[in-house]
């Protein structure tokens, strides 16, 4: 942890928080001042707002059977988890405090790699089996119910939503797929593609509307 000053002067973390052995895939701050930390072990840590300033030890640990890959906070303040078993773990506020099990798993159709939250409040997530699979709010919330799938260019690494409503799909192809508004909400392939020079690790909106891609983990595409 490093404080505000430090992120302008450089210099040493004030505290550490103590996760274990195993590497840290995802971080999520949650309501109420809570950091969720997945570090493997098929579990989520929670650590308090007092550990957050002084550093120590998960407060709470929520289980999720196999390793998470990614963590995104849901528009009712919930949380799901992309695991590495194929299913998605969706957990209820009251889970932080009662380390309670998950609501709901949700089946996607490979590993789940990648997860974010569309603006119509579905759920998208990027498998390793060349597909998205996109869960709208209702079943989100209800915790069954229908999805239907995009079907990308390779297996899907990240995803960004746009702002007009298209989703862009960051593939281990070299390839950026995008699925304009009407086939996100329905299903169906790629209405566009933008050429990369490695795989697609992350992406991000600049200011103007520029995407900016990390390619391989060794440059950024803009």
């Amino acid at each position: 942890l490093f404080s505000s000053e430090a992120l302008v002067y450089g210099g040493h973390a004030y505290a550490v928080l103590q996760v274990g052995e195993d590497e840290v895939r995802s971080m999520l701050l949650l309501p109420g001042g809570l950091l969720a930390v997945a570090a493997g072990e098929g579990s989520l840590q929670l650590f308090s707002e007092e550990a957050l300033h002084k550093g120590g030890k998960a407060s709470a640990v929520l289980s999720t059977g196999e390793d998470v890959t990614e963590l995104v906070l849901l528009p009712g303040k919930g949380l799901a988890a992309a695991t590495s078993d194929r299913y998605i773990y969706i957990f209820t506020p009251s889970a932080y405090s009662e380390a309670n099990l998950p609501y709901a798993t949700l089946p996607v159709s490979g590993r789940a790699m990648c997860i974010c939250v569309l603006p119509t409040g579905s759920v998208a997530v990027g498998t390793w089996n060349d597909r998205v699979r996109v869960f709208d709010a209702t079943t989100i919330a209800a915790g069954s119910g229908p999805y239907w799938s995009l079907h990308t260019s390779g297996e899907v690494l990240s995803l960004l939503p746009l702002p007009n409503g298209s989703l862009a799909a960051g593939t281990m192809t070299e390839v950026i797929d995008i699925f304009f508004e009407d086939t996100v909400t329905r299903g169906g392939t790629a209405q566009g593609q933008l050429a990369a020079s490695s795989w697609i690790a992350d992406m991000v909106l600049l200011p103007g509307g520029d995407l900016a891609a990390l390619a391989g983990q060794i440059q950024v595409d803009l």
